[in-house]
């Protein structure tokens, strides 16, 4: 009776084990693109706008640190993407779509500042409002600031999508109180 027990406890851990490497292994065969335009050209070659802001984006690296701080944008819920600044790190190829910031607009105006440390493969950043809609691009070559006005309670997100890429990204939004 104990055998059968431990035997049992055995394969449900296996199991438990198993089933984050498998999803890895899945995404990597789905998602996984190599850089098909040259190591000067960094812009994607494979995911488009439709891709990007569909719900079924998937992410492939096998590598890859994140770290929120500071206050959240949210009163009602938590989010591990809400946070006043955030760091990215993709320490091997990342292909897909990445969530970077969740913001909330607490306030009438928000203002991003994104600084993008490429050194690999294909990559780009964009801001989705909360239809899913492309609102802007932001550079992948050096930091740059992007203000969105009247966005009091709407929701925004910050992306990465890359193609075999290598970066460090950081994420960082200022809530403006609009002086008339």
């Amino acid at each position: 009776m104990i055998y059968k027990k431990l035997c049992f406890a055995l394969v449900a851990v296996l199991l438990l084990f198993s089933l984050p490497g498998c999803s890895l292994i899945i995404s990597k065969i789905t998602t996984d693109v190599a850089d098909t335009n040259g190591p000067d050209d960094h812009s994607l070659a494979h995911f488009d706008d439709a891709y990007i802001c569909s719900d079924d984006a998937d992410c492939y690296c096998a590598t890859y640190g994140f770290r929120p701080e500071g206050e959240a944008s949210y009163t009602d819920k938590e989010y591990w993407h809400d946070a006043d600044q955030t760091y990215a790190h993709a320490m091997s190829p990342l292909s897909g779509v990445t969530l970077l910031q969740l913001t909330y607009g607490r306030e009438s105006i928000i203002r991003f500042t994104v600084t993008p440390t490429r050194t690999e493969g294909n990559l780009r950043i964009v801001l989705l409002d909360e239809n899913q809609t492309i609102i802007h691009d932001f550079s992948i070559e050096e930091s740059s600031t992007y203000e969105v006005t009247d966005v009091k309670d709407h929701e925004y997100e910050i992306l990465a999508v890359g193609e075999s890429a290598l970066f460090e990204i950081t994420v960082t939004r200022e809530f403006v109180t609009h002086v008339p």
